[in-house]
């Protein structure tokens, strides 16, 4: 129902749309990467987050853990 290229622009997105499901890649342009983004959108708006990425590195996905993504 929508599509946002900035972790700033994901938050409000969801604000306004309320989606049911919000699929989130971790690399997203702006200062905001689509971690940072997921975890506001899981604490602020309660709607679930599936992570798609081609980023493999153990660092980066222990981040993404640390947010409860549902996938």
């Amino acid at each position: 129902i929508g599509h946002a290229t900035r972790g700033e622009e994901a938050i409000v997105l969801a604000g306004e749309l309320r989606p049911d499901l919000v699929l989130m890649d971790i690399q997203l342009g702006g200062a905001m990467d689509g971690i940072a983004a997921a975890q506001v959108i899981r604490t602020q708006l309660a709607l679930p987050v599936v992570f798609l990425t081609a980023f493999a590195a153990d660092d980066i996905l222990e981040r993404a853990k640390l947010t409860e993504p549902f996938g």
